[in-house]
């Protein structure tokens, strides 16, 4: 399967599904289609993401989830992680899909990309974190007692820490080599991508 990435300076004057609509070969009536399909999913994605890790959010505020402090913490941040998806990546591929053009410019590309990737690096080192924690309670029940939620906020800011490192050298490239902003369907429809070309 072959990769399609589209220039936003191709789709200048075009919108951004005739752009997709050129590059895919599919006739303009399929194109209504597509497009509220799409919107519809986009949409329900966001107001999934956002009240169902709004919910996790609250609970663990008020001290709902009854886990260890480790976990709980844990718990906490992945929806933390997962709601700032939901919100600066999600929401702005609806926007964009639904006005049929790039809302939110590209700086809005640049911040949607930052966060995609800070949040993608952070939910996978929190889900690995999390299952350590639950072999560790397991394993040493009586020790597992003794952790405190310093230990689990200790654990967070290096997860969160690596995150942000994992991002810093493309922070620099980007403010020194101004790569272009492409739309990239492989990843999600009408999203952005950043390209050093």
């Amino acid at each position: 399967m072959s990769t399609l990435i589209i220039s936003l300076s191709v789709c200048k004057n075009r919108t951004l599904f005739e752009c997709y609509g050129d590059e895919l070969h599919v006739p303009a009536e399929h194109l209504t289609g597509l497009r509220v399909g799409w919107c519809s999913f986009s949409f329900l994605l966001t107001l999934l993401g956002v009240s169902g890790n709004s919910v996790i959010l609250w609970a663990g505020y008020k001290n709902q989830i009854k886990l260890d402090k480790i976990s709980t913490t844990l718990v906490g941040h992945l929806a933390l992680s997962d709601w700032l998806m939901s919100v600066f990546v999600l929401f702005p591929i609806f926007l964009n899909s639904a006005f049929n053009k790039l809302i939110m410019g590209y700086t809005g590309c640049y911040v949607a990309v930052f966060v995609e990737y800070i949040t993608l690096t952070t939910t996978f080192l929190f889900i690995p974190g999390l299952c350590t924690s639950k072999l560790g309670t397991i394993l040493f029940p009586f020790k597992a007692r003794l952790w405190t939620k310093k230990h689990a906020l200790i654990l967070v800011g290096i997860i969160w820490i690596i995150g942000i490192v994992f991002l810093g050298p493309m922070v620099f490239i980007i403010f020194t080599e101004q790569p272009t902003v492409l739309l990239d369907e492989t990843r999600a429809f009408l999203s952005c991508k950043i390209s050093f070309d």
